[in-house]
């Protein structure tokens, strides 16, 4: 089941993932954010934040997901609440914070970078849940292993931003302070499963066709 695993378990694969996105992707977004150029401001990660997130996740499921599972434990829960949970549980903590000469920008002068910073931690909480998703002991595992299938819907767009795009959009810009957001997030997931289980009948690059 996708929510088997045991704490130490979730820990390795949230590091595994903090790893993987300082080393191969944050670089690469560098460019967007308004950290550049500047010695004084740098990108720092919270302390033990493979920890802190990992036993946020949980009281968000307790919470949350696992009183509408049937039967009412925490295994039974849907793979879609579970990469909800653990992308709201990363926009929540905020694990990637940005420094002024050491000191948070969250002084009111520095609203640029709290957007920015934001944004870091949205990308951050897609790409774990993506890497959450592959990893699954869920049927999708297999599928979603599948590199060519995964990107094919997240890059997908008709006109505008992409799907990631857009989904990480939105998750810089909200938090889990009521249900609505983890429940219509997980939604999301449901159809992008879905999308991803289309492309693999049909073989075809549109999720959606």
């Amino acid at each position: 089941m996708p929510n088997s695993r045991s704490p130490a378990e979730r820990e390795t694969l949230i590091k595994s993932s903090l790893d993987f996105f300082v080393e191969y992707i944050l670089p690469k977004r560098m460019h967007q954010f308004n950290t550049t150029g500047n010695k004084h401001i740098h990108i720092a990660i919270i302390k033990d934040a493979e920890k802190i997130i990992s036993e946020y996740y949980a009281q968000l499921m307790e919470k949350y997901f696992a009183p509408h599972s049937i039967p009412q434990t925490e295994v039974s829960v849907e793979l879609y609440k579970v990469l909800s949970a653990i992308e709201y549980a990363i926009m929540d903590i905020k694990p990637f914070e940005i420094h002024d000469n050491n000191n948070t920008v969250h002084d009111g002068k520095h609203e640029r970078l709290v957007v920015d910073e934001s944004i870091i931690n949205a990308h951050f909480a897609f790409n774990c849940a993506l890497i959450m998703l592959s990893n699954s002991d869920d049927k999708y595992n297999k599928l979603f292993s599948n590199s060519k299938i995964m990107n094919t819907i997240i890059n997908f767009k008709e006109g505008g931003e992409s799907i990631g795009e857009e989904h990480i959009a939105i998750l810089a810009h909200s938090t889990a302070t009521t249900p609505l957001p983890l429940f219509s997030n997980a939604s999301w997931w449901q159809l992008f499963c879905y999308a991803g289980t289309l492309l693999e009948i049909d073989g075809s690059d549109h999720p959606f066709g």
